[in-house]
């Protein structure tokens, strides 16, 4: 969602990325988080280690 005038921000794209994990919606989480790269924003740490930390208990639970 875009509206009229506004332009992402890294704190926008960290509520959005963070929502979408919470709700176990990673494809659409990394999608955002590409998305923020290809505009010339970058991650902060915090959504760094949210990102891996969602993609290692992921990767965990798909292994058992």
């Amino acid at each position: 969602m875009v509206v009229k005038g506004h332009v992402r921000d890294t704190a926008c794209y960290k509520t959005l990325v963070d929502g979408y994990i919470k709700v176990k919606r990673i494809h659409k989480a990394l999608r955002l988080a590409e998305e923020m790269t290809q505009r010339e924003l970058f991650p902060d740490l915090e959504m760094q280690n949210t990102l891996r930390s969602f993609h290692a208990k992921w990767h965990v639970a798909f292994a058992e």
